[in-house]
């Protein structure tokens, strides 16, 4: 095991703003570890974890011929703005 990647980690990698990742953390998307501090939680993710996340996601994908991240986390977006109406 290399260690552990932060939210910003990932939100670089995934090309997504550190928001959107802290909040696919909180519903469970990706494998965290949450960590109590004096501001509430922060998150890490072991690289080992993340990678296997990562790589069976596109397996998903291409298998079952799904729709790509990106319209998931479209998806998510518009359930949230629909929602904060």
């Amino acid at each position: 095991m290399f260690g552990t990647l932060t939210l910003n980690d990932i939100a670089k990698d995934l090309k997504l703003s550190r928001k959107t990742t802290q909040r696919l953390a909180r519903k469970g998307v990706f494998p965290v570890i949450a960590i109590k501090n004096k501001k509430g939680h922060s998150y890490v993710i072991p690289f080992d974890e993340y990678l296997n996340w990562k790589k069976n996601k596109k397996q998903e994908n291409e298998e079952n011929n799904l729709l790509s991240d990106w319209d998931l986390l479209f998806e998510e977006r518009n359930n949230w703005i629909e929602w904060s109406l």
